[in-house]
This record gives structure tokens, sequence and C-alpha cells, in this order.
């Protein structure tokens, strides 16, 4: 997949709920980054995946909680950045908003 093709794929997700947020008031016109691809190291085993990282809950600080998608399993992840750590995915979701609501 390309940074397009993501991106495609999260809007469609969205489709007409611009305006939802979660317990974290993140805004989705504000938090949504250019998919970019990583490396995460898995909280429940270690492993290392790839993933697109498509939000994050601070985009100018690059820390804290965010989206990814995974391309290998089609699911949504929720996943932490922190200064000092390799990123970690702590969670595979069905959706989009169910990551975003697992913040």
């Amino acid at each position: 997949m390309t940074s397009d093709q993501v991106r495609h794929l999260v809007e469609a997700e969205i489709g007409d709920q611009w305006n939802r947020s979660n317990l974290h008031h993140v805004n989705l016109r504000t938090r949504l980054i250019e998919p970019r691809k990583l490396t995460f190291v898995t909280a429940k085993d270690e492993r290392e995946v790839e993933a697109w990282l498509v939000l994050l809950e601070n985009p100018k600080g690059f820390l804290g909680l965010g989206v990814a998608y995974q391309e290998q399993t089609g699911r949504f992840c929720l996943v932490q950045l922190v200064n000092g750590y390799e990123p970690c995915l702590l969670g595979l979701y069905a959706g989009f908003f169910e990551a975003l609501d697992a913040m």
C-alpha cells in the first residue's frame, strides 16, 4: 500500500463522521497526519510489526497515543509513542473508531 491508499482508507472509515471525537477530545480534522509506515513493538509479546501511523493525539510533539493501520491484518491499532522507547502497538481493533475510542 501507499500513503495515499492508506489515507483514502482512513477517510472512507470516517465517512461523514468528521465531528466525532473521544474522551481525549481528539479533533479528526487536526489530528490526522500523513500516513507513515513505522515499526512497532507489540505490548503482548514484544514482536516487531509494521503499521501505518495515521493519527496522533499530539501531532506537534509526535508523542502520546495514536491510531495506526496494520496492513498485514487489515485492522486498526491503538499505539503509543514515548521518548526513549520504541513505538508500541497496544491493541488491534476492527475499525478506525474502535481504536480511537480505546484511547
